[in-house]
């Protein structure tokens, strides 16, 4: 995939700009998107795992309906979901997605793309057939100000063409990579949003998660179509971090169906990717994000395929009806990733990328006995390939106890510590520490919160 650093600095504000198809922002974003898109579809179409059978299905159906049914009507009425709630089969509106229709004359005459038989590369069905399956979406998971989806005002919440696609793109990624880089010191609020009826209003970034969930219900077995729902996916998923929040701007709401049909809409999309999708397509995704992390030397860019390894591995695999807990090979990707990834923050790596550039800090001279202790204990660090350490003492002081009798209880040195991340330098404060007796020794006080870029 292509880098992302392009659009790293762009401010949130311009989210809205793209969408509406702005100048400023547009000249911008560039052809960043429609070029992420054709690297994304560079799979291989993969074999279809079918919904089992019919009785099985409607008996499940039926079984998690009775259950859920108290807790729908709380949802309705507060946009409140319930943590005991299920996913269900396929929302309260099963869906033939095998089924073809055709466009109507409204569609035709609005949309150039409503009769094309162009079906491009990891998806399914053409760009027509999935058009006319958008005007045939249960009204149960499509908010009603989304529709008809090819009017002029409606367009925004749907991925009809390239433009779209483009648009949409860049506004999930300025916004991804705020999200990504939210910390305790650096918040991100969502203020963003479009007005569809006076004091209505929705947040901006509801147009790519509709748009991509939305494609990917139309054509669910898709390797391409899947992605893109990965996509809006793991950037909901971000929206519950305790760092990242909408905040409804003061006067307005959200419209009055809006949290129920956007949680039976991604009820139905997260089923259809646990049944429908071919299992081996979760698998070929994963292992080309996990591949990707290594690949990319931009923080951002690696952040984002750990981001999507994670949620792959941890989310969708799982719980697909094919997997079995004891496939030893997913056992062991999924141990490898986090016995390689689990300890690093990535996010917090991005966050500190953004601080201004600093001088390397001066050092002084140590014995080669110190270094070799300091670089085996450098090499341990886990945010960061560890290059070196620079000494600001040269010989090792007593750590004693705070109380009476003050007994030593080890020996420190004071020490920044220089490591890589993302193809960039960093410094970071902190201490060598050794025991009384013997050579091993470890670096602690070492917050990786703090760590600068280098120049």
């Amino acid at each position: 995939m292509k880098k992302f650093n392009r659009i790293q600095t762009i401010a949130v504000a311009v989210v809205v700009m793209a969408i509406c198809g702005t100048g400023t922002a547009n000249a911008q974003f560039g052809k960043l998107g429609k070029k992420i898109k054709e690297e994304a579809q560079k799979s291989v179409k993969h074999g279809v795992n079918l919904i089992k059978g019919k009785a099985e299905y409607e008996a499940k159906d039926a079984k998690i309906k009775a259950k859920n049914k108290a807790n729908d009507a709380i949802l309705e009425k507060t946009g409140v979901d319930i943590d005991n709630r299920e996913y269900k089969p396929c929302g309260d509106a099963p869906i033939n997605y095998k089924k073809k229709y055709k466009p109507s004359a409204a569609a035709k005459a609005a949309d150039p793309l409503a009769t094309s038989t162009e079906v491009q590369n990891g998806f399914t069905k053409s760009r027509g057939e999935i058009h006319a399956f958008y005007e045939n979406l249960p009204d149960e998971i499509v908010v009603s100000y989304f529709k008809p989806y090819y009017t002029e005002d409606n367009q925004k919440w749907y991925d009809l063409s390239d433009k779209w696609h483009d648009r949409h793109m860049y506004a999930f990624m300025a916004l991804f990579e705020k999200n990504l880089s939210a910390t305790e010191d650096y918040r991100h609020v969502i203020s963003d949003y479009f007005e569809v009826a006076p004091g209505i209003k929705i947040p901006a970034d509801g147009t790519f998660k509709n748009a991509w969930t939305l494609q990917y219900i139309a054509d669910p077995t898709s390797s391409s179509a899947f992605v893109f729902y990965l996509y809006a996916y793991a950037y909901s998923q971000m929206i519950n971090h305790v760092w990242v929040t909408w905040e409804q701007p003061k006067g307005s709401a959200l419209p009055s169906d809006y949290n129920k049909k956007v949680f039976e809409r991604n009820n139905m999309a997260f089923e259809l990717a646990t049944t429908v999708l071919s299992y081996d397509i979760l698998n070929y995704w994963a292992d080309y994000f996990i591949a990707d992390i290594e690949k990319k030397t931009d923080a951002f860019d690696k952040c984002f395929s750990w981001v999507m390894a994670r949620t792959i591995l941890n989310d969708f695999i799982p719980k697909h009806a094919k997997h079995d807990d004891k496939n030893d090979a997913y056992r062991a990707k999924l141990a490898q990733f986090e016995g390689k990834y689990g300890n690093v923050d990535f996010s917090r790596m991005l966050a500190i990328s953004k601080k201004p550039a600093i001088d390397e800090p001066k050092g002084v001279a140590v014995s080669a006995d110190i270094k070799a202790i300091g670089n085996k204990a450098g090499k341990e660090i886990t945010y960061g390939e560890f290059e070196k350490l620079i000494y600001h003492d040269s010989k090792w002081k007593a750590l004693k106890e705070q109380k009476y009798p003050y007994r030593t209880t080890g020996y420190g040195l004071s020490v920044s510590i220089v490591f890589k991340n993302g193809g960039k330098r960093y410094v970071l404060p902190g201490q060598l520490v050794k025991a009384t007796q013997g050579n091993n020794a470890f670096i602690q006080n070492a917050d990786p919160s703090m760590a600068q870029p280098l120049k």
